[in-house]
């Protein structure tokens, strides 16, 4: 039944550009609450309906900013970020630009390491007190080498950034500490900005596919997240240039003793 009045209402809002705004705003914001339904058929539905190119342009920074002028509305605010993201990323299961791996070295020079997604405590203290996550992980009682790792230290991947690789809408890929730490310094010194060592890790690939398309002579619109600012972490750049940071690979072993230590359920 919800069905077919969403079907109704997604033809009067494409159809009927007279009727009072007060009601045109009204069927947005019932069609904006459907991609929350209950119903996998109508989500996947009203995802095809506010997807389309008619009403969200392909290109990644014009979406961005549609997706912020045309469907955010206060009444929805809580779903924003959720649908906001998936439509985001949606014109990436269709480009030919995200049909090739992410990887700026050749196969044999990369390193592959496999990972199991299981159920995992989100801290390493006190972790019977939280929810178990579904998370790529190594495992709470991963003790991480003595170096500086960018910032990043903790034994699992992101909730959402799991899923996400999970259900192939995106691919991983790994930089080496002195290699992301190169490309947070010409992050800065082109842009004034200096940012957080994690972020480096991002700023480095987007760097490497801007090299990619450079060498084939293409131009595409790279988005990368700078998730926060360097400023307190100028000791770990002064250790850069001191050249007191180092590379780190963990090895097969470490992974497979840590791994083997999982007590908590895993996830098909």
């Amino acid at each position: 039944m919800r069905r077919k009045l969403f079907g109704i209402l997604c033809h009067v809002f494409d159809n009927e550009p007279a009727i009072d705004v007060n009601l045109q705003n009204e069927i947005k914001e019932v069609l904006l609450s459907a991609l929350a339904d209950p119903s996998n058929t109508n989500r996947k539905l009203m995802f095809e309906f506010w997807g389309h190119s008619t009403r969200l342009k392909v290109n990644i920074v014009e979406r961005m900013n549609d997706l912020l002028t045309k469907l955010f509305t206060t009444k929805y605010q809580h779903l924003w970020l959720h649908y906001a993201s998936f439509l985001l990323l949606e014109p990436m299961r269709t480009s030919a630009d995200f049909t090739e791996l992410i990887s700026h070295r050749p196969l044999s020079e990369c390193q592959f390491v496999e990972c199991e997604i299981g159920s995992e405590w989100g801290m390493t203290q006190n972790f019977g007190m939280t929810p178990l996550f579904p998370m790529y992980t190594l495992g709470h009682n991963f003790v991480p080498a003595p170096i500086h790792a960018g910032g990043l230290r903790y034994h699992g991947a992101g909730v959402i950034v799991s899923q996400l690789l999970k259900d192939n809408l995106i691919e991983a890929v790994s930089h080496d500490n002195m290699e992301v730490f190169d490309a947070g310094v010409t992050f800065a010194r082109s842009e004034g900005i200096i940012p957080a060592p994690e972020a480096t890790h991002g700023i480095a690939t987007a760097i490497a596919e801007a090299k990619k398309c450079k060498e084939e002579g293409t131009s595409k619109t790279i988005l990368f997240n700078l998730c926060g600012h360097g400023n307190f972490d100028m000791t770990a750049y002064q250790d850069y240039f001191e050249n007191k940071l180092t590379d780190h690979n963990l090895t097969d072993e470490e992974i497979r003793n840590s791994l083997s230590e999982l007590t908590t359920p895993a996830i098909p």
